[in-house]
């Protein structure tokens, strides 16, 4: 199936595709990076959308971005694995596109201890940042170490305030403030305005971009289902040593004297299975994982029990009615009807057994049929 998986590199922010010459596809899952990787302060951010784009993974309102680990750096190539990566969250068939980020960390912050904004200028181009779980002596040394790393550079350096959910700010400028408060903040100075959807509180973590993002849509075929429902029956059997007898074929039957038999429960199974509206697809009761989906099998259970239960009521009533006859005998219109009106509710409920109450009312041979 893996040699049927057709990758494709796109662009990380339209999805649109990219053209690459022949000697490009080969190297379509690798990419340099602009820096060293280090996985101790590096990581590579995963998110994965459905064909129309939608964010598929993360979704949990809880979990705000995910790192990915299945991923190899050879001679500065990092080679990602977008199939594997899909496959990993459940996604085997169809099409999706996989992006990822390789980001450094800084001021201390990451996916799971994150800064908050505390206040946004009347412009929304500046904001400062607190946080809960980084402690004041961390917030303080890993913001000196970053703007003297950005003083001692010979290019500009930005970074990017990280919302989580594939979101992110440009940020052009980084002041430490100690004074203002008890507390130490940061104030940082963004390329444009702060979107609306982030206010005070927003949550977020703070990283350098090292790379340009990489984009993958990915195919999975759809696998060819091949029934295997069937069971071939051994032919006759000639070796037999018999004379002088013959075979009897057996009584030919229709439809009308089938259900025209007085054995109500045989005539009933045949209706059961005349009446059935869902397709036979052979499932194997025994197991609930194979046909229990968004019910509870503890409520179809207590259905079929309450059904038995009404079953055996009537019967038990039938037989009251047979065994305690008028004096009009069996002929009375009294008895007639009676007669009648159970027999036919015990009719209607075993016609209309589905698959699951058909197999533990009438296979008697499975331990999990009732009334085992």
């Amino acid at each position: 199936m893996e040699e049927n998986i057709i990758i494709n590199q796109v662009d990380p922010k339209s999805f649109e595709f990219q053209h690459y010459t022949e000697q490009d596809n080969i190297l379509i899952s690798s990419s340099r990076l602009d820096t060293a990787f280090t996985s101790s302060t590096d990581y590579i951010e995963y998110y994965a959308y459905d064909e129309n784009k939608n964010l598929i993974y993360p979704t949990s309102p809880n979990i705000q971005a995910v790192s990915v680990n299945s991923y190899s750096v050879i001679n500065g190539d990092v080679c990602l694995y977008p199939s594997k990566d899909l496959e990993n969250i459940g996604y085997d068939y169809g099409s999706y596109y996989s992006t990822y980020n390789f980001y450094r960390k800084l001021l201390n912050s990451d996916i799971s201890n994150n800064y908050y904004i505390s206040e946004i200028s009347s412009d929304r181009t500046e904001v400062r940042l607190k946080s809960n779980t980084i402690s004041d002596d961390l917030i303080i040394s890993s913001s000196n170490e970053f703007i003297e790393f950005r003083s001692n550079t010979d290019y500009f350096v930005d970074f990017l305030l990280n919302f989580g959910k594939d979101q992110q700010c440009i940020a052009n400028n980084i002041q430490l403030d100690t004074k203002t408060e008890v507390e130490p903040s940061v104030i940082v100075k963004l390329y444009e305005p702060l979107p609306a959807q982030f206010d005070l509180k927003s949550t977020l973590w703070v990283v350098q971009e090292i790379s340009a993002p990489q984009a993958y849509n990915v195919n999975f075929p759809f696998s060819e289902f091949i029934p295997n429902d069937y069971q071939f029956i051994l032919g006759p059997n000639y070796a037999l040593n018999l004379t002088q007898e013959t075979g009897v074929a057996s009584q030919v039957y229709d439809y009308n004297s089938l259900m025209g038999t007085n054995i109500t429960s045989s005539a009933n199974q045949v209706k059961n299975l005349l009446d059935r509206k869902e397709i036979n697809i052979s499932v194997d009761y025994t197991n609930y994982e194979n046909f229990i989906y968004f019910s509870s099998a503890y409520t179809r259970l207590e259905n079929f029990m309450y059904k038995v239960g009404l079953i055996e009521q009537y019967q038990n009533t039938l037989n009251n009615v047979l065994s305690q006859v008028s004096d009009g005998g069996t002929g009375s219109l009294a008895y007639s009807e009676s007669v009648a009106s159970y027999t036919a509710k015990i009719d209607e409920i075993e016609k209309n057994f589905d698959g699951y109450e058909y197999f533990l009312y009438y296979n008697s041979g499975s331990e999990y049929s009732y009334p085992k």
